[in-house]
């Protein structure tokens, strides 16, 4: 059932959620109580290490905008082909712009402010210490920069709309020539849509140039670039926050490989899982980033994931909960969003997509498939037959420690419960309200 703005109104959603290193039986029973007669719903899988969420109730593509190389590509090393660059020093000092007037590299000539450089340079330059000040000054991430010797950044004709390539002594950026007419083939598209108020165009040129530097970032902590999927996560969060009014990511998670679209798929995926990594920044600020990035440049050899651990550990949190609660998050979008829970742009999102939706309470017991590592099962229930009594989870588990979280829908009102199981053996949670109630 829907209210008139859309959303569900007697509805229940269950998450649960845990994270293991070893493979494990996990059996869950839902069930409610009659007089001589208890409906069950059993979940068995087998995981190495997981988390839950179990509910009741023509343009350029993402993986073609942005990159980074390993190692000097045939892009990276084609900026030599053009020998009379033009360049412009940002205002900060930190970054020097190359880019001609002339032939196929050209970038928009307009001089509106009558200095001598295009004011797409300008703009461009502008953007580049916008992005410098929020991530190392204000939040903490490491300086990839020199006072010495600027930043190179190159601006030319390509199919990419920017992507950081590895030279001799580091990285250097290179960034689309006008970022209107994007090379695909034998045509020419434009960038992805975005909200800009400045436009698509310098829109698509500010995220561009936040992701790129965040890349550069990237490589100066590790001294490589690994862990890919990582990092494109990374740098289109950062671009994000750095640039809130644009939107772009909105691209990204409207796809069949977000995880509103395929919770079961494991995190992380490049581009398409930046929510995953929103929420840490919408709980504990951009400086957790920062200092998760502080880190890994000391400790050069620690992934992502380990990084991501200590720094929780650090603040006395716990992997195992956030997970749990990002992926209620996750649930709690579209025309599922409650009031006050959830992502700032949670009515933007996509609503997430339910591993599987049930009338009421199957007979039979129910089998779902394994749930991969670092993904989850939303599952969905509507009381349709009018089931009395009160709700219970009953959860057995071997050598795991999963969690579990209830989103109940009724109303247009939400409530969510969050419940902890035993690490082995069965518990039985109630959280509190009755099946009539949902």
């Amino acid at each position: 059932m829907y209210d008139n703005l859309g959303r569900h109104r007697n509805l229940l959603s269950l998450v649960t959620s845990g994270v293991i290193i070893k493979n494990t039986a996990f059996y869950l029973g839902l069930h409610t109580p009659f007089t001589y007669n208890i409906r069950y719903i059993f979940l068995a899988v087998l995981l190495p290490a997981f988390l839950f969420v179990f509910s009741i109730t023509g343009f350029v593509t993402a993986n073609e905008r942005h990159t980074c190389f390993k190692s000097g590509s045939e892009i990276s090393l084609r900026v030599a082909d053009q020998e009379d660059w033009n360049t412009y020093l940002s205002a900060s000092g930190r970054f020097l712009l190359h880019y001609v007037t002339s032939g196929s590299n050209t970038v928009p000539p307009n001089d509106e402010s009558g200095s001598g450089t295009p004011d797409f340079i300008e703009k461009a330059a502008t953007f580049a210490d916008s992005t410098y000040r929020y991530l190392i000054e204000q939040n903490n991430y490491p300086d990839f920069t020199s006072a010495q010797t600027p930043y190179a950044i190159y601006f030319r004709d390509s199919p990419y709309l920017g992507f950081t390539g590895v030279i001799e002594n580091g990285t250097h950026i290179i960034l689309h020539r006008n970022f209107e007419e994007i090379r695909q083939g034998n045509t020419t598209v434009p960038p992805p849509e975005n909200s800009d108020p400045d436009g698509r165009a310098l829109g698509a040129l500010k995220v561009t140039m936040a992701h790129e530097i965040m890349h550069a970032i990237q490589f100066f902590a590790l001294g490589e670039f690994r862990e890919l999927h990582w990092l494109e996560m990374d740098a289109v969060m950062a671009s994000h926050f750095v640039f809130p009014n644009v939107l772009d990511y909105l691209n990204d998670i409207n796809s069949s490989n977000s995880i509103f679209s395929n919770p079961q798929q494991s995190t992380p995926v490049a581009y398409h899982h930046a929510t995953w990594m929103h929420y840490f920044t919408e709980v504990f600020g951009l400086n957790f980033w920062g200092e998760v990035w502080q880190t890994r440049k000391q400790k050069t050899s620690l992934d992502m994931l380990d990084a991501i651990k200590q720094k929780l550990e650090n603040q006395q949190e716990h992997l195992a909960e956030h997970h749990l609660e990002l992926h209620l998050w996750h649930v709690a979008v579209g025309y599922r969003s409650p009031s006050d829970f959830g992502f700032e742009n949670r009515l933007l999102y996509p609503n997430a997509n339910m591993t599987q939706t049930f009338s009421s309470l199957p007979d039979d017991i129910l089998t779902v498939r394994s749930v991969n590592s670092m993904a989850a099962h939303y599952l969905l229930f509507h009381n349709q037959l009018a089931r009395k009594g009160p709700l219970r989870i009953s959860l057995f588990t071997e050598d795991a420690e999963p969690q579990i979280g209830v989103i109940r829908f009724r109303n247009g009102e939400t409530e969510i419960h969050r419940f902890e199981m035993k690490s082995s053996g069965i518990t039985h949670i109630e959280p509190g309200f009755l099946w009539e109630e949902t």
